[in-house]
């Protein structure tokens, strides 16, 4: 059932009941936890991964002991982020907001997008993927527990 279409033909009580019920249908697509479970990698769920590379950027890496980080604005994958945006737009349509309200997501997003200096480095669970090899042809592995340690003492303020 589309759930847009549910929620639109639904009375207010059952509306209500959606967004208090921790376990609802409504909880397990929107709560921002339930959905970031489903995405989050721990050392127990995924002790390894894999970052893909040139031969070029393995041999710099080696050189350096050091990763650089891409700058998401850059990234070869922009779409993801296009579609992120579009993909608001379409929902918001679609549960009747008024030009208005999609004018100010659209500010807002922008605003917010273009206020962070953010960068990322991609890891993957796949070790053999033709579809990560557009990276480079060098899988590289690592220990989840190790990464989330090294990132942990560079990041972490000393006084958290």
């Amino acid at each position: 059932m589309n759930y847009i279409k549910k929620y639109k033909s639904s009375n207010s009580k059952w509306i209500i009941s959606q967004i208090t019920n921790n376990h609802s249908e409504y909880q397990s697509r929107a709560n921002f936890i339930n959905i970031s479970n489903k995405f989050l990698a721990t050392p127990e769920n995924t002790p390894i991964l894999y970052h893909y590379t040139t031969y070029e950027s393995l041999k710099k890496i080696i050189e350096t002991n050091e990763f650089l980080l891409g700058s998401i604005k850059e990234m070869n994958d922009s779409e993801e982020i296009k579609h992120t945006f579009d993909l608001g737009r379409i929902i918001l349509k679609e549960l009747g907001a008024t030009q208005d309200e999609i004018k100010s997501f659209n500010e807002i997003f922008l605003a917010k997008f273009v206020q962070y200096d953010t960068y990322l480095i991609s890891f993957t669970k796949n070790n053999s993927s033709m579809a990560m090899q557009k990276y480079g042809d060098v899988a590289l592995e690592f220990k989840l527990s190790e990464v989330q340690g090294v990132l942990a003492e560079k990041f972490t303020p000393k006084k958290f």
